[in-house]
């Protein structure tokens, strides 16, 4: 009510509430343009900076006030309260099946199963939510309406369908997603090089892809509301978070891959590589089933994107996407359940008189290329072979579940294992014994269950699965064998994602034929002790990592990976003053405006290498115009001594930045040149006016026998890095490897930093391991000592600072922005300390408002620093206080 107030005494006619509260001022009071700010006084501009303030220290109270009264309720209550936050889910498919009567012609739904429907039912309790998918067949627009009714009528509003017409599904989804992405990301070849492919890639897959999913987002867009958490699933909705975050910014975004990541060297074969992996990354949070689906995607967007990753995730255009792994499980209760049903105890008895004195092999698969069926067939034949003694006394009963029966590729790998079984079985069948029971379509549960509690092994051979769910729920069947039978064991493929879970499965590769048919032999062969061991670490996992656990999972890591980068809300300041929005943690712009008005004598420093600047277009880069002019704008008020340093050498820096009036600090710091003032106007024209930060070690900076030792050390590592290059300045020598293949460039500048180590040891030189480069530079050389040496200037000069703005970015800054917050905790503690001991901050007054900001995300949460997230915040930040100003010193003259 305060803010209100304040408001419409201020601009009683002209002032209105959004409807978040926020105050929008009219175009004459927050002007968007450089001639509209000059109308603006300096007393408007402190009183906007006083208000918005305010804002935000009375959001952060009521958001305290929320918390505690939300802390004091009771527990019926707080369950109350969780239920309204709504998780909405975006998939291909919504959970229905669809038909349509061939008589009337109309659609009729019943809802599907599915490891997602799963996992989501296990979350009811805690959370409402939508489901937004597409519903698998066309409709055309004027029947829309009454699909919309009948769903909602029979499933409540909770399904959100999309529509999609036939020819963007056919580009879509058959094309892009099944017959591009599908393969690619199962390490097949594209289908332009792929045998047997029925039609190449075309950019217009790729479009229909877009606009598919820009479908999917608009569906999203006219049901989200604020606080809803998007999960968005798997590789049909690639593009999605990027389409989201473009009209909900604020929206905490998700995105699970149900598949495998391939490795980037298969995934840099995309077309649109570039333009798929941007789209994901508008996430707060990518899920994979696996660690090294995790690698691969991490990989992709450093060789693809250039992009500095951890293992935690990778920061995005002033974002931090979090990644995680996260296996998903099954529901063992639904399995459990039907194996215990009548229908089901009666059929295990009818199998167990049916394949009495011998044993069961079972595979429950889809008919498809990456599941590897023929590989497994072949194995088990070659186990016949080997192992004659077995025929009559093994079957392998083989579930091929059909999959996309109107493609020419599945209908080849259907003709192939026809054609297997029953060459196999020709061979070593006889009137009594059949070796491979073959069923070419789906089964009920009951009969899945019933299957899978009797056979005395299940044989996973996937060349490429994403998790295989199949041998989860075997494990679960297996529990409860009929009396006098052990557990069976699980053979499964190391290519598939649950591989990397269940250990105590028996870990095959199906390209080794051989191999495969060695542990079928070993498997039927296995003590009822093992058998049990590994049965029960098994069953352990699935029981315990179940689908709700994995669904809760993710959506607990999204709140908080999207926590991080929405801690806080923005202040837009900086937006009413040259309309960009500066959104950073608590930054103090209403204080550093006030402190700098009221300053006698201001300090100001700037870093130039990816602070002003990208580091990787220096030396040769240059500055836009509208820096430029802000930097000299800056010079020129008497009351500023604002030094711009940079690592780079004092003829680059003069040909970048010698008009500016700035003063200049070159390499690292040590050369240094006055800033143009009034007094010393004409008498600074070129190089040779700089001066050093210690002229008496000249002599001593002026000796590169350091370098001696450790060029050759560089150039060592040079020829055996392709790409890097080694770069020589007066007092420091770097070894780039930005343009080297960024795995190994970093495993070299890692046993580069080791031997330069060692060597320099007794030089007068450190070595830093910096972003893309190993430097090693002269002790003297550090923008820390250049900072001293001013402070220590305007101490004995008398002319104490009382402002201070340092800005600067990454590891080579530290040591600068460390003095300034040293200095800051001093004139702290001299607020509380009795008068004997406190201590004179050098080079500033006692009172002196110390502003400290570094670029990037790891600066968040660092005591003294505050945050600007890019090098465009910075720029926007000098602009800010350049325009600032110019209104006192117009205020002033007035």
């Amino acid at each position: 009510w305060i803010y209100r107030y304040l408001s419409f005494i201020l601009y009683p006619s002209m002032s209105r509430m959004d409807n978040s509260g926020d105050l929008v001022l009219p175009k004459a009071v927050r002007p968007q343009d450089q001639q509209a700010r000059q109308d603006v006084s300096v007393q408007e501009l402190e009183i906007l900076a006083e208000i918005q303030d305010l804002q935000h220290r009375l959001w952060r109270l009521q958001s305290g006030a929320d918390a505690h009264s939300a802390h004091n309720i009771d527990s019926a209550s707080e369950t109350s309260a969780d239920r309204k936050r709504r998780l909405i889910v975006v998939s291909n498919r919504l959970p229905l099946s669809a038909a349509r009567d061939s008589e009337s012609g109309e659609l009729t739904f019943r809802m599907s199963s599915g490891g997602l429907v799963t996992a989501l039912n296990g979350m009811k309790e805690d959370m409402d939510f939508l489901w937004v998918g597409w519903i698998g067949t066309a409709v055309d627009e004027e029947d829309q309406p009454e699909v919309l009714r009948k769903i909602k009528k029979k499933y409540g509003p909770s399904l959100v369908p999309v529509f999609l017409p036939d020819e963007i599904v056919d580009l879509y989804y058959n094309g892009f997603s099944n017959d591009v992405l599908w393969p690619l990301f199962h390490y097949q070849p594209l289908p332009s090089f792929k045998e047997g492919a029925e039609r190449k890639f075309e950019l217009d897959m790729w479009h229909a892809y877009v606009e598919a999913n820009q479908m999917f987002a608009e569906a999203v867009s006219k049901v989200y509301k604020p606080g809803d958490v998007v999960w968005v699933h798997d590789y049909h909705l690639m593009v999605l978070p990027m389409l989201l975050r473009r009209s909900l910014n604020k929206c905490k975004i998700g995105w699970f891959l149900h598949i495998p990541f391939p490795s980037s060297e298969v995934f840099r074969m995309l077309p649109v590589r570039r333009e798929v992996l941007e789209g994901v990354l508008a996430s707060d949070l990518i899920g994979f089933h696996t660690y090294d689906y995790a690698r691969h995607f991490l990989s992709s967007c450093t060789r693809v994107l250039g992009l500095e990753c951890s293992p935690k995730g990778v920061e995005y255009r002033r974002r931090f996407v979090s990644i995680g792994v996260y296996p998903i499980g099954i529901d063992p209760e639904h399995f459990t359940a039907n194996l215990r049903a009548l229908k089901t105890q009666k059929r295990i008895e009818k199998l167990c008189k049916m394949f009495k004195g011998q044993k069961i092999l079972l595979g429950v698969d889809r008919l498809d290329y990456i599941k590897g069926v023929p590989h497994k067939l072949l194995a088990f034949e070659r186990f016949l072979k080997r192992h004659p003694e077995w025929v009559g006394y093994v079957v392998l009963i083989q579930i091929a579940v059909p999959s996309r029966t109107n493609v020419g590729e599945y209908q080849m790998l259907s003709s192939q294992v026809n054609e297997l079984v029953g060459r196999i079985n020709a061979r070593y069948g006889t009137l009594n014994y059949t070796p491979i029971h073959y069923i070419n379509r789906s089964v009920d549960i009951n009969e899945l269950c019933a299957l899978y509690n009797v056979a005395d092994g299940a044989v996973v051979t996937s060349i490429r699965d994403g998790m295989n769910l199949v041998s989860y729920e075997y494990v679960v069947c297996q529990n409860e064998k009929p009396p006098g039978m052990s557990p069976g064991l699980l053979l499964l493929s190391e290519f598939t994602g649950s591989a990397q879970s269940l250990s105590g499965a028996i870990r095959i590769n199906p390209w080794n034929i051989e191999q495969v048919a060695h542990w079928i032999y070993e498997a039927l062969n296995l003590s009822d002790v093992e058998r049990e061991l590994r049965h029960s670490k098994l069953y352990r996992f699935v029981t315990t990592h179940t689908a709700s656990y994995w669904a809760k999972s993710f959506v607990t890591e999204l709140a908080d990976a999207s926590a991080l980068n929405y801690q806080s809300t923005s202040l837009e300041i900086g937006s009413s003053l040259t309309g960009l929005k500066l959104e950073s943690a608590s930054l103090p712009i209403r204080q550093l405006l006030s402190g700098y008005r009221k300053a006698k004598r201001r300090l100001i420093l700037i870093t130039l290498e990816d602070t002003l600047a990208p580091a990787d277009k220096m030396p040769i880069g240059n500055l836009p115009s509208s820096v430029k002019v802000n930097l000299r704008t800056l010079a020129k008020d008497p009351k500023n001594i604002i030094y711009i340093i940079s690592s780079t050498t004092q003829q680059h820096l003069t040909a970048l930045l010698g008009n500016s009036r700035c003063g200049l600090a070159a390499e690292h710091g040590y050369y240094y040149r006055p800033q143009v003032s009034t007094s010393n106007e004409g008498k600074i024209k070129n190089e040779n006016d700089w001066l050093s930060v210690d002229p008496d070690e000249n002599a001593n900076i002026k000796n590169t026998a350091w370098k001696l030792s450790v060029i050759p050390v560089m150039s060592y590592f040079t020829e055996r890095t392709p790409g890097a290059v080694v770069e020589q300045q007066e007092l420091s020598v770097a070894w780039h490897y930005q343009n080297a293949d960024s795995d190994f460039g970093a495993w070299q500048a890692k046993d580069l930093q080791v031997h330069l180590e060692d060597i320099s040891s007794n030089l007068p030189v450190e070595v830093y391991q910096m972003k893309k480069r190993v430097e090693v530079r002269h002790v003297k050389a550090k923008k820390s000592l250049f900072a001293d040496k001013l402070l220590l200037k305007l101490q004995e000069e008398k002319q104490e600072a009382d402002f201070v703005l340092c800005v600067g970015s990454g590891r080579s800054d530290d040591n600068l922005l460390q003095v300034f917050v040293h200095l800051q905790e001093v004139i702290q503690a001299n607020d509380k300390a009795i008068p004997e001991y406190k201590q004179a901050p050098l080079g500033l007054s006692a009172s002196a408002n110390i502003f400290c900001f570094k670029v990037g995300l790891e600066a968040r949460g660092r005591s003294g620093l505050h945050t600007l997230d890019t090098i465009a915040h910075v720029r926007e930040l000098v602009s800010i206080v350049a325009d600032f100003g110019n209104k006192i010193k117009d205020s002033t003259d007035t």
